[in-house]
C-alpha cells in the first residue's frame, strides 16, 4: 500500500446575509459541526475515503482584497476515522501519523486568489485557490487547494 495520502480540505460554513456592508475585514471561527476534513487512499483496486472529527480554526476575508484573506486549522490526528478499527489504529500508530508523537496536524492558508464571480451577499467567491501549508508529523508542506462555496 503506498503510504501518500491525498487530503481534499472541505471547510463548508454558512455565513448568511451580513448586517454590515462596510466591515471589509471579517473574522469567522470554523464551526465543526458544518466542517468536514476528509481524505482518500489509494488501496489496491480502490480508494479508501476517511475524515478526521475534530478540528478548530479561524478563517479571515478580507472581501475586498481577497489575497489577504487567511484560513488556520487545527486538526487532532487521533480523530481519524475510516470507518475500520483496526485500520485507524494503524493510521494512528508510528506506521503513518505518529498520533502519540505529533497530536495534531495544522492547516494555514497564505493568500487566496479569486477563481470565480461573488454570489450576493457572500464574502466569498463561489470559487477560489490557495497556496496553503500543511504540517503533518512534524514536515510542512505547501500545495494548491481550490476553495469552493456549498450551493444552497
Amino acid at each position: 500500500m503506498k503510504r501518500y495520502i491525498r487530503a481534499f480540505v472541505l471547510a463548508a460554513f454558512a455565513l448568511g446575509p451580513l448586517a454590515s456592508a462596510q466591515a471589509v475585514v471579517e473574522t469567522y471561527d470554523i464551526d465543526p459541526v458544518h466542517t468536514w476534513v476528509g481524505f482518500s487512499v489509494s488501496h489496491f483496486f480502490t480508494k479508501v475515503p476517511g475524515f478526521f472529527s475534530a478540528v478548530k480554526g479561524t478563517i479571515v476575508v478580507d472581501r475586498d482584497h481577497l489575497e489577504n484573506s487567511t484560513a488556520e486549522a487545527v486538526i487532532e490526528v487521533a480523530s481519524i476515522t475510516t470507518n475500520t478499527r483496526m485500520r485507524d489504529d494503524d493510521l494512528r500508530s508510528t506506521n503513518f501519523f505518529a498520533a502519540a508523537k505529533f497530536p495534531v496536524m495544522t492547516f494555514k492558508s497564505k493568500a487566496w486568489k479569486s477563481t470565480g464571480h461573488r454570489p450576493r451577499f457572500s464574502p466569498i467567491p463561489s470559487t477560489a485557490t490557495t497556496r496553503p501549508k500543511c504540517t503533518v508529523s512534524g514536515s510542512g508542506r505547501e500545495w494548491s487547494l481550490e476553495l469552493s462555496q456549498p450551493s444552497a
